[in-house]
């Protein structure tokens, strides 16, 4: 004969952490009030909370006016203080790395020359963090072969 469990499932909880992944947490089911505390923690931060799998019954009927109420609140916080647009597109300042540079160096001579010392001295001066000539060299003449591997070529070396 099989037992009667009263145990409830467990409730996941999804939410958006500052760097835009998903997240989630898991609540076992008779830990209710934590789940919904964690739940208006995650909802007044903007962090677009959703219950995953199977919503408890009684979810509803007890945080529905606390939920609209923090959503308002919410709404009213983001319309007051919107998020900063961004309007400069591509590469973030902190990911500009010496092989970067080579990259962009190769892309204004391009191939045909290979790397010079000119091209080594414009790394360096454009990654400008610290100067290393050997590391600026490493990178141009890594990014050169691996473009050169790949069968990129000028204009004026496929004809």
């Amino acid at each position: 004969m099989a037992a009667i469990s009263t145990r409830q499932p467990s409730i996941t909880i999804s939410y958006l952490t500052a760097r835009g992944t998903r997240r989630s947490k898991n609540f076992a089911g008779n830990d209710l009030a934590a789940a919904r505390a964690f739940f208006a923690q995650k909802l007044a931060a903007a962090a677009d909370p959703q219950i995953t799998g199977a919503k408890p019954a009684d979810w509803d009927a007890a945080g529905d006016v606390a939920t609209e109420e923090l959503t308002a609140a919410v709404n009213i916080a983001i319309e007051a203080n919107p998020a900063p647009v961004r309007t400069k597109l591509g590469v973030a300042p902190n990911t500009k790395t010496r092989a970067y540079y080579a990259g962009v160096e190769i892309a204004k001579r391009g191939m045909a020359g290979g790397v010079t010392k000119e091209m080594i001295l414009a790394v360096d001066q454009a990654y400008g963090k610290r100067s290393n000539l050997i590391e600026s060299e490493i990178a141009c003449r890594s990014v050169w072969h691996g473009l050169a591997g790949a069968g990129f070529q000028t204009a004026a070396a496929a004809q």
